[in-house]
This record gives C-alpha cells, structure tokens and sequence, in this order.
C-alpha cells in the first residue's frame, strides 16, 4: 500500500457487520404471504434499522415495493427522504411542536394523541400552506403514547374536524401480544374496535394498525389495514414464546479478527478487576470490539464466540474496545483468524436470541445497540455493496 492511502474502516479495524439483503427481501416476502388480502406492510426501521442501516434496509425494502416506513423521530424520517424513499413514512414517536412546519414540508407524517398537538400542526399547516398528515395513536392499555379510551374521541374528531389536518391513520399497541391466546390482547383489540365503531363512515380513506411482529403471527385476527413489523424483517423473533412458525432467515452476521493470542499461566487475571483468573494454563485471544460498540459488558464470562468453527467463551470483563475470549483447548488460533459474535461459522451458530439471553436483553437491545465503529458491508445488492 502507497504512503497516505487510507485503510476501509474494517481493515484498520476489523470489526464488521454483514448485511444479508436477499435475506431481508426473503423475510419480508415471508411476512406478507401470512397477511390477510388487502393488509399492508409498513417496515419499522427505527434505531438505524435496528443497527442494520437504516438507508440501506429502506432502499431494498422500497426497490420490492413496501412504501410505508416507521421511524422514530423526524431526524430518522429526514436521512429516508435524503436516501430516496418517496414512500409514506410515519414518526412512532413524539416530535416537538417547534418542528411541526419541518414534517409538513418533508410529507412526513406524525404520531398524535393530544388535542394540542393538532392544534400546533394545524398552525404550522397554514404557514406553510400544506394540511399536516397525522395517525391518532389510542392507548389502549400500553400506557405510553397516544390518547386514552376517555379521550380518544375527541381527538379523533379534532383530527378530522380540520381542512388544515388529514387524518390518513388510526393505530394501537399491544402490551402482550408475544404471548400466545393473551385475554389481554384480544381485550385490547376489541377496545379499539369498539371505539372506531361509531366512526366507520368517516374512516373510508384511513388505515387502521395494530399489529406488530408478535401480533401477525400470534393474532391474525388484528391484520387489519396494515401492520408494523421490524424485528422479522431482519430475521428475530420478539420473545421466545412466539412460534416459529416463518422461515425467517438472519439479516445480519456481526464478525471481528483476533489481533492478539497470549499464552497464560495458572494464576493470571484478565481484564478490569481481574474478574477471571485463569486455574490453569490458558491461551487467551482479543478482539477490537467493546462496549463502545454495543457488545454490552453484560457479555462479560457469559457470551460465546465462534473461532475456527469453535465455540469460545468471553473471558474478564469486556471493555470499551476490546474484548479477551479463552481459545478451547487444542484449537490452533493465529492473529487474523476470523471471529463470528452473532452469526454463523462452520457448524457453529451465535443466534440471536442467545446473544440476547446472556445478556438478559430482549432480541432487539443486542442489534439496536450496534454502534457506528462497525463498518457495514451490504451483501447481495449492487447499489449498496459500498461499506458505510
């Protein structure tokens, strides 16, 4: 290499997130082809596409014709309509009335459960001179956002009331809807029927929503007009007690490489605080990934590596850039061998949910929390095979 060329971020620091794009195609068709006809799919990719890559997850997902997105606030909605996406795209989240004329101008639509903020959106409709475009969230028993059952009809017709408002959604969250036969959910499903019921000749132009991964497959009944899915689109399950019951494939293989091997006696500690000492003689490894990019210190002598189709076990506590895992006996193990964290090698499997477990997460926190230190490599799609 000639002096003053710079190195692609994963070769000067070999840490690496693989991103499976024909998986995501495969695992989106798997999701629609359990919905009922008519349903749509909204494609939740909030929190940076759950650490997959927010722009390049959209653009596939949009080249396959899903048009609808959910994002968590305006600056995420604001990167989709940067990256192309002419799609609907819907803030989950809150957004504050100061940036009400910014969603209006960008077609971007916004989350309401309060009268005041249709009050705010409405003002900023007439400076702009566009009519703001909302989904009236009701609370039925999530106890987060949107308008509680005492309430939820008087925002309904505020939303509706106004030339400067188009209510184009109406939407709910279950609370248990990983749980197969939940009274709850079914009780939360009827609520909301229930409220809606008076206002069906009014709602022919809006989209009802309720269900998200766990409900599509748990409770088909609650398909509606559209449903939210994120974690299986990128191949999860959203608790253990959901059923397999979709060949959904792994979106994303998180890899680094050793880049030191030691040889230890009996009696060495490793790590901060010395939270493992070895009992005997240890060949000990380190990898370039810490805590700084989301591999948790939650993972600290509980997490297991693949290293020469082998299962390693991380060893002392990990820290914020590195992290040292015990090589199994007999297992030859150079600088430079290639390390699977969450993914597949050889025989062995990291999956997901076990990641999660050992950390005492739920399946979204070890994939959301997957820091920008790890340069992404999109596979599988010539637009996006640059890394980012």
């Amino acid at each position: 290499m000639s002096p003053g060329m710079t190195l692609p971020a994963h070769a000067a620091r070999p840490v690496w997130a693989e991103i499976d794009l024909a998986a995501l195609r495969h695992n989106a068709g798997q999701v629609q082809s359990i919905l009922r006809p008519g349903t749509a799919l909204m494609a939740v990719v909030k929190a940076n596409a759950y650490g997959h890559g927010m722009e390049q997850i959209a653009r596939a997902l949009f080249r396959e014709g899903v048009t609808r997105f959910g994002v968590a606030s305006l600056e995420e909605a604001l990167r989709l309509r940067a990256a192309g996406i002419t799609g609907d795209i819907l803030v989950l989240g809150y957004s504050d009335p100061a940036v009400s004329a910014d969603l209006i101008a960008h077609g971007i639509l916004q989350t309401v459960g309060r009268t005041d903020q249709i009050r705010a959106l409405r003002e900023a409709a007439r400076q702009v001179g566009l009519p703001a475009r909302v989904h009236v969230k009701v609370d039925t028993g999530m106890t987060r956002l949107g308008a509680p059952l005492t309430a939820a009809q008087e925002v309904l017709y505020e939303a509706m009331a106004h030339p400067e408002v188009t209510c184009r959604g109406i939407y709910t969250h279950f609370h248990s809807a990983d749980l197969p036969a939940q009274l709850a959910t079914i009780a939360q499903w009827h609520e909301f029927e229930r409220l809606l019921q008076p206002m069906r000749k009014v709602m022919a132009q809006v989209t009802l929503h309720a269900a998200n991964t766990a409900a599509v497959i748990n409770y088909p009944q609650t398909h509606a007009d559209m449903v939210r899915v994120g974690i299986a689109l990128y191949g999860g399950l959203p608790a253990p007690s959901v059923p397999r019951t979709l060949d959904l494939r792994p979106v994303l293989t998180l890899k680094s490489r050793v880049v030191d091997v030691k040889q230890i006696p009996a009696g060495t500690g490793v790590g901060y605080g010395h939270r493992f000492v070895a009992a005997e003689a240890e060949t000990i490894a380190l990898l370039p990934i810490g805590y700084a990019d989301g591999y948790v210190t939650a993972f600290s002598d509980r997490a297991r590596v693949v290293v020469r189709g082998h299962r390693a076990r991380v060893t002392g506590q990990v820290s914020m850039d590195f992290t040292a895992i015990r090589v199994p006996p007999g297992v030859p193990v150079s600088v430079g061998d290639e390390v699977v964290l969450l993914g597949t090698q050889g025989q062995e499997q990291i999956q997901l949910q076990e990641l999660a477990d050992w950390a005492g997460m739920v399946a979204y926190e070890p994939l959301s929390l997957l820091g920008p230190r790890i340069a992404r490599h999109y596979l599988h799609d010539a637009e996006s095979s640059a890394s980012v």
